[in-house]
Order: C-alpha cells, then sequence, then structure tokens
C-alpha cells in the first residue's frame, strides 16, 4: 500500500511540475528570442492611415452582422402555414432594421420557371448596398402554382426606402388582389448578389 501511495505522489507531483516546466522553457525562449530581435521592442508608430483602414474595417464588419441580422430577422419571423399578409407582414418588420444609405425596394411577378418548374412569384425584395461596391438582394418568394388568373400578370416596381409607402403599393396591386385568395405553394428567403 505505501508503494501505491508513492507512486500515486510521484504522478502527482509530475502532472503539475510539468505545465510548470513547459512555462519556464517558454519564457526562456521568449528571452532568447528577443535578444536576437531587440527592433521587437520598439515602438511602431500607429499612423492616422492604419486608424482609418482599421475604422473602415470595423465599419464593414458591422455592416456584415447587421445584414445578417436582417436576414435572420426575416428568417426567424416566417412560419409554415402563414398567408400572404402575415408574410407580407414579416417582411414590413424586417424593414424596420435599418442596414445603411443605400436600401430599396422591389416588388417583381410573374410566371418563370428558375427551378425547372414553372411558378408564379410574388416576390419582396430588400436591396442594399455591401462593401460600398457590391448591391445584396434579400428576397422572400412566395410561389404559386401558375393559372390563368395568374398568367398576365407580370411586375416590377421599385421604391426607395418609404417601407409605408412601399406596402401600401404592394397591397393595392393587381398580383395581391389575385393571389391571395390563391394556395401557396412555397416560401423561400435567400440572399443574393447584384
Amino acid at each position: 500500500m505505501n508503494i501505491i501511495l508513492k507512486a500515486i505522489l510521484i504522478i502527482v507531483a509530475l502532472v503539475l511540475a510539468l505545465p510548470i516546466a513547459f512555462f519556464l522553457l517558454l519564457m526562456l525562449r521568449i528571452k532568447t528570442t528577443k535578444k536576437e530581435h531587440p527592433e521587437w521592442d520598439e515602438e511602431v508608430p500607429y499612423t492616422q492611415e492604419q486608424r482609418d483602414r482599421d475604422a473602415q474595417e470595423a465599419k464593414q464588419v458591422q455592416d456584415t452582422l447587421e445584414r445578417l441580422v436582417v436576414y435572420r430577422t426575416l428568417k426567424d419571423s416566417v412560419q409554415e402555414g402563414m398567408d400572404l399578409d402575415q408574410l407580407i407582414e414579416a417582411f414590413c418588420q424586417m424593414n424596420r432594421i435599418s442596414v445603411g444609405d443605400v436600401d430599396d425596394l422591389l416588388l417583381e411577378t410573374g410566371t418563370y420557371a428558375f427551378t425547372g418548374e414553372k411558378l408564379f412569384y410574388f416576390s419582396l425584395v430588400r436591396q442594399f448596398d455591401f462593401l460600398g461596391d457590391e448591391y445584396v438582394q434579400l428576397h422572400m418568394d412566395v410561389t404559386y402554382r401558375p393559372s390563368l388568373r395568374t398568367a398576365l400578370l407580370f411586375t416590377v416596381r421599385w421604391a426607395s426606402r418609404t417601407p409605408g409607402d412601399f406596402f401600401d403599393m404592394v397591397k393595392s396591386s393587381l398580383a395581391y388582389r389575385i393571389v391571395k385568395r390563391l394556395p401557396i405553394y412555397k416560401v423561400s428567403i435567400w440572399v443574393g448578389e447584384t
């Protein structure tokens, strides 16, 4: 029994000693490296140009996060079984989140075969600038089986960011009045670049 206790004590001592020994070796290596490279101790001035570049990068990160919040907000608020009015309201709620200077809204309707299957699209799109020279479009495509009622409905209406006016225009459109009573086939939310 005495031998087992001694073995346990030796193992515990080694377990405690190894991290300390590793730390001491690391510190010795750092000290040696500093002697080999004294310029590492010199203070490098932080220029205004570097501050501006860092501020721009921080703004880009913030913008990206805000855009992700917009996408997640819409994605999380849309539930299976919602009707067209509820989907429009979810899109309207998402539009209350600001994403920058360029922020436009689009209503686009028509029958297309984007996925190989011919469907009628009732699409609400929010377009905003991304990193200054790119535009991102957040789409909510509400699709319906094509019919005689939807065959001639093609709409493309842009609006600058005045959500109340835009959503009044959406709800007064002929496409809305026709499809609001039709069964929804599928709702897709996705992001694309222009």
